[in-house]
């Protein structure tokens, strides 16, 4: 690079910072700009390096964004879990207890299987009314 600047060869300059993007470094790129009056001739690479600190830059807020979504999502679930719990075991819906309630009055299992009297339909395994040929 200095030797196209004590060469004055300007548009050889812009070919190197082209060439060599990623083993120059930027603040060494401006001083020999501003010194030897070259801006025209960086202004390609310094256009390169804000595009490129941009994308960086973007791509570490998506990042981060990302990050605190997540870390949000579980200090919610974090919240939530525990009250939840609470609302389950004060239901009895936790632990050894069934999700569903045993057989009740009238739900099965009991002298009432079929229905209660007066159903219609014939009240059950009992006899067999209203239907003719039954067994008695």
């Amino acid at each position: 690079m200095e030797f196209f600047i004590k060469n004055k060869e300007k548009e050889y300059f812009t070919v190197c910072l082209y060439t060599c993007y990623e083993f120059l470094k930027p603040e060494k790129v401006l001083e020999y700009a501003w010194r030897y009056n070259l801006y025209e001739f960086a202004m390609p690479y310094i256009i390169q390096l804000a595009r490129d600190l941009t994308h960086k830059v973007e791509h570490v807020q998506k990042k981060t964004e990302q990050r605190d979504k997540k870390e949000e999502e579980a200090a919610q679930q974090q919240m939530s879990g525990p009250a939840m719990m609470n609302v389950y075991n004060d239901l009895g819906l936790m632990g050894n207890q069934p999700m569903l309630p045993g057989p009740g009055p009238n739900m099965g299992g009991g002298p009432n299987m079929g229905g209660g009297p007066n159903m219609g339909m014939g009240g059950g395994f009992g006899g067999n009314q209203g239907f003719g040929g039954g067994f008695n």
